[in-house]
């Protein structure tokens, strides 16, 4: 299938039928000319398949029912999916463009691909105002460096008092984020 056209290499197209998931050209990511028919027996069947892949970086779907191709197109793992067409997302530019799973890192085009331009930082500090009434807008002790000896202990029953289940189990932490809480501000 190959030939020397003085250049390198050149892998001629291929259509391959009768692929199964077994097969290392359904296990591989292929970068070449070449379609790799793969049967199944329903959608779930078809969808089992596709995600069955390491590879996700895009699918796609053809069918004379477009919104039945869309329903499929949101259940397979992709960055991408094209109904009925291939490749014409390249083209809009407006889309984002890349994979998931270990079909490469990050996106380029729409929003997607400006933010990975982008890098991203917090700052946080105590407010301006702290430094004229600092009682009003300082952080708590247990909650800056070095952390005080309950500071975890506060931290934890905090998160049961605003997030955990029940009444009783809220009450209880109540009691002892108070008691841990007293123990690190009398010292």
């Amino acid at each position: 299938a190959q030939e020397s056209r003085g250049l390198g290499d050149v892998y001629k197209r291929q259509i391959l039928s009768d692929v199964n998931t077994e097969m290392s050209i359904f296990k591989e990511e292929v970068f070449g000319p070449v379609m790799s028919i793969v049967s199944f027996n329903n959608d779930e069947d078809a969808i089992l398949k596709a995600n069955k892949s390491e590879y996700g970086l895009g699918c796609t779907i053809w069918s004379k029912n477009i919104s039945h191709a869309e329903n499929v197109a949101k259940r397979i793992i992709s960055g991408m999916c094209v109904i009925n067409d291939y490749g014409f997302n390249y083209m809009l530019q407006d889309l984002p463009f890349g994979g998931c799973k270990i079909s490469g890192f990050g996106h380029f085009n729409g929003p997607e691909g400006l933010k990975s331009l982008c890098r991203v930082k917090s700052v946080a500090s105590e407010s301006f105002l702290a430094s004229f009434i600092p009682s009003l807008f300082k952080a708590p002790p247990f909650t800056r460096y070095p952390r005080t000896k309950n500071a975890a202990t506060i931290m934890e029953e905090g998160l049961v008092i605003f997030y955990g289940f029940g009444i009783a189990a809220k009450l209880s932490a109540f009691i002892r984020f108070l008691k841990a809480l007293k123990a690190d501000l009398l010292g």
